[in-house]
């Protein structure tokens, strides 16, 4: 493909390319449009990737190798989120002494891409597919690029309600994770020649970090059950408080009827999908959920627009 191309062809030739099963495919070969394409599209939930990253904390001997799958907006946070909780108690003291550092306003932390990746098309790239050649390729552009209907604007619908594209949560995996040296290496973060997609890696890894921090040392407020500020990164991916409603993209104004409701139905998640803390701190959840639990997730996509004036 040559880069003369617009991003809507790119995005057509990898829904009619990339197949539904697991294959291997080299990011050295693709583009800066390709790699914006690539991304959209897994934000939009329509492809899965299954990536190898080697991450580094700065000042640290050692980094982790970490083989990841995502899909959906928050499946790359999802993902590195089970990495941070393996590696976070060998990294914790590095972080916090360079935040508190000369150099705490540079990188922290950096990242690369190793090896061949894989990708495949989910049913909604199938169906996104489809959509194309039935001819209705606006619709999918339009929902890949947030535009037109599918931006993030709300509006008034014919019947009352706010209507708004909502972000695709999807999900993450952890495979497979590996320690190796971490003395080699520059600062900073790079990720192959999309600056745009290096950024949103760099920015979604340094929300972990901090988030992780924030849990080891929460700020005084009113302790609440369901919804406490603080509190560590469960094991296995569970959240509670702020950063689960965080996390599932909960809105800002609908976050007291969604831990209500949660409150209500959480014997309804399956015991497997939430757990009481025992020996809890002051001003944390008392409760924590896992946040690949599709039960959870379904509940939370009611909460996730603005609250109809």
């Amino acid at each position: 493909m040559s880069e003369t191309i617009t991003i809507e062809q790119a995005i057509f030739h990898f829904l009619h390319t990339v197949p539904e099963t697991w294959t291997d495919y080299d990011p050295a070969t693709l583009s800066a449009l390709q790699e914006r394409a690539l991304y959209l599209l897994t934000a939009a939930g329509m492809l899965e990737r299954r990536v190898t990253l080697r991450l580094r904390m700065v000042g640290h001997p050692v980094a982790v190798e970490a083989t990841i799958t995502m899909t959906g907006e928050g499946g790359l946070a999802q993902a590195m989120g089970f990495v941070l909780t393996d590696i976070w108690s060998e990294w914790q003291e590095a972080f916090e002494r360079h935040r508190s550092g000369d150099l705490k306003d540079q990188p922290f932390s950096h990242c690369e891409r190793v090896g061949n990746e894989q990708w495949r098309l989910t049913a909604e790239g199938v169906s996104a597919r489809n959509d194309l050649d039935a001819g209705n390729a606006a619709t999918v552009y339009d929902f890949v690029l947030r535009r037109g209907f599918f931006s993030d604007q709300p509006r008034l619908m014919p019947g009352g309600h706010i209507g708004q594209r909502l972000p695709v949560a999807g999900r993450g995996s952890l495979e497979r994770m590996r320690r190796v040296s971490g003395d080699a290496g520059p600062t900073g973060v790079a990720i192959t020649n999309w600056e745009a997609g290096s950024q949103a890696f760099a920015a979604a890894f340094a929300e972990l970090l901090k988030a992780k921090q924030t849990a080891e040392n929460p700020a005084p407020t009113p302790a609440d059950a369901e919804t406490g500020q603080g509190g560590p990164v469960g094991p296995s991916g569970f959240l509670g408080g702020e950063a689960l409603a965080d996390a599932l993209g909960v809105h800002p104004s609908r976050r007291d009827a969604f831990f209500k409701r949660l409150e209500r139905e959480r014997k309804n998640l399956g015991d497997d999908n939430w757990q009481e803390v025992a020996n809890r701190r002051a001003n944390t959840p008392l409760f924590q959920y896992r946040l690949d639990s599709p039960r959870l997730r379904e509940l939370a996509n009611d909460y996730k627009s603005p609250k109809p004036a």
